[in-house]
Parts: C-alpha cells; sequence; structure tokens
C-alpha cells in the first residue's frame, strides 16, 4: 500500500450554525498530484485552512506523512513539518528582485536584514538560479517583482514555496486571472514540481484540471462528492447535478 502524505477522517468544521466541511475523508499518496474541484461554498478553502492550522477543526483529524496529527498545531508547526501554501493572490515581495525574494525564502528562518545583505552561500545562491530557471525567471531575476506580470507573480511565490523543501504543496487557484499562455506555463510548472513533491491544487478552471490531473476530488456541502479521472467526473450524473443543477434525464 502506498504511504498517505496527507489523510482526514471524518473533518468537520462548523462556523455557528454553518457546517462549512461535514465529515470529510480524503487522502492522497506521497508523490501524488491531486486536484480539489467544488461550487463556490463547497469548502474548499477551509479544507486548505484546516491543514494548515489557520481554522480548527470541530471534530475529526488531519494526518501528515502517515500518523502525525495536525489538529492541535499551530501554524508555524505545521509549515515547519513540511506543508507549504500558495493563497489566490501572490504574496511576493514587491520591492524586491526574484531572486532576493527567494534568497529570503531560502534563508528562512535567517533574519530578513542578513538575509539581503549577507553572502548567501554558494549552495543556496545553487539552489536560486535553479529555482529561478524552474519557474521561468532567470532573464528577469533582477528587476524588481512589481514588474513582473500577475502569471509571473504567481509563479515567483510558488518557486518561494519551493524553496523553503516542503514534502506537500496546497497551491490555492493558480491560474485565476492568468492569460492562456500563462495558464499553460502554469501547468507545465506544476506537472514539473509533482516529479519531486505532492501537490494539492484547488482550481475551477477545468481546462486547465484536465492539463495536469490525473485524480479529481470534487467537494460538495463540505463533503467528497465523488473522486476519479477528468474524464470520469466530467460524466458523473452527481457533478453534473452540483454544476448544472440537472441531471442527465433533464437534458
Amino acid at each position: 500500500m502506498s504511504e498517505k502524505i496527507l489523510a482526514t477522517e471524518n473533518l468537520t468544521v462548523s462556523f455557528g450554525g454553518f457546517t462549512a466541511l461535514n465529515q470529510l475523508n480524503f487522502s492522497m499518496d506521497v508523490g501524488e498530484l491531486r486536484v480539489v474541484i467544488g461550487p463556490n461554498g463547497a469548502g474548499k478553502t477551509t479544507f486548505l485552512d484546516v491543514i494548515t492550522g489557520k481554522v480548527r477543526p470541530t471534530s475529526g483529524h488531519v494526518a501528515f506523512k502517515g500518523n502525525r496529527n495536525l489538529r492541535k498545531l499551530s501554524e508555524h508547526q505545521i509549515a515547519r513539518l513540511g506543508i507549504g501554501r500558495k493563497f489566490q493572490t501572490p504574496r511576493v515581495y514587491l520591492n524586491l528582485t526574484p531572486r532576493e525574494n527567494l534568497q529570503l525564502s531560502c534563508d528562512r528562518p535567517k533574519a530578513v536584514f542578513a538575509s539581503l545583505f549577507g553572502t548567501a552561500s554558494q549552495a543556496s545562491q545553487r539552489t536560486v538560479a535553479g529555482l529561478l530557471e524552474t519557474i521561468g525567471l532567470d532573464k528577469k531575476a533582477d528587476k524588481a517583482a512589481h514588474l513582473l506580470s500577475h502569471g509571473e507573480k504567481q509563479w515567483l511565490e510558488i518557486g518561494m514555496l519551493v524553496a523553503q523543501s516542503p514534502d506537500l504543496l496546497l497551491v490555492d487557484e493558480p491560474v485565476a486571472g492568468l492569460t492562456d499562455e500563462e495558464t499553460e506555463l502554469t501547468g507545465k510548472l506544476l506537472l514539473n514540481l509533482a516529479e519531486s513533491h505532492s501537490i494539492v491544487v484547488i482550481e475551477h478552471d477545468m481546462e486547465f484540471v484536465r492539463q495536469i490531473a490525473s485524480q479529481v476530488t470534487v467537494l460538495h456541502q463540505g463533503t467528497v462528492l465523488c473522486e476519479g479521472t477528468m474524464d470520469e467526473i466530467q460524466t458523473d450524473p452527481r457533478v453534473i447535478e452540483v454544476y448544472l443543477g440537472e441531471t442527465p434525464e433533464d437534458e
């Protein structure tokens, strides 16, 4: 049996009278790239919030790398275990260059001043150079990040996460607002990273999902509606009903 990088059991999150996650059971293997989709309000962002410790579950638990229960850990403790999250809006230092942004991420938890004005080790310099090439920003390495396109900022933040050597990457809507070309390049980047990382991608763009996904999980009303390949998901009557409000017999 394959080792599980992430698993939830009966995960429930309630806010007042609203249940955001409802007895959610989910698991994925080490080295897997899993795409999670679902209509608005399905619980996708809350799912990531619980994994990273931003939100505490009402009941149930999250296991990381087998049996490490994350329920009582803080956000920074979970990050140190090897879970990195990319939010919908890029979070980069706009007045720094891509090289400096990546250097800061490589050098954590060193002080910012030391990272920027100290001398980076040769190993760190090689890591940054490799990441710049991986994310396609090697030719813009020394320009201020605010000059980058929206897509390039997305790639930079993904690179900053990878620089921290996480075992699991959580990527929230990476192609929102991107051009078609940027979307395609983002897909290639994630597939490249999936060769050495476990990745969860939350996404709405179905063409992009088809580009990168081998296995898709559909959330609805805070629980798993179904799982399968993209072809299986798109022809599942339950998914059609959730997304389109109709069953095949209604056509």
